[in-house]
């Protein structure tokens, strides 16, 4: 935790009592949202648990988006770091 968190009183922000809804719009109908807003009807930490709960079923999936992006690779996998570099903060190979 950051000093500056701490507040007298109290918290500088607090959990919410509910977790924030998503509304519809142009990009997402009334059915897409209610799909949306299913596992966010309770609070923050219900959210966070539910998530616990759901994230071992898509660990893998999460490694194949980074470890098997065509980006990614492209942007880690020839970057060198030489001592120099790292002292200036530079990376050769390929680096935006």
């Amino acid at each position: 935790m950051h000093a500056a968190y701490y507040r007298p009183g109290g918290v500088y922000r607090d959990l919410p009592d509910r977790m924030p809804q998503y509304q519809a719009s142009k990009f997402h109908n009334e059915k897409a949202i209610r799909e949306m807003n299913a596992n966010r009807q309770g609070s923050v930490l219900d959210f966070i648990e539910d998530f616990t709960g759901r994230f071992p079923k898509a660990v893998d999936d999460y490694e194949t988006l980074l470890t098997e992006n065509r980006i990614w690779k492209q942007r880690t996998v020839s970057a060198l770091l030489t001592v120099e570099g790292a002292y200036f903060g530079i990376r050769s190979g390929r680096s935006r």
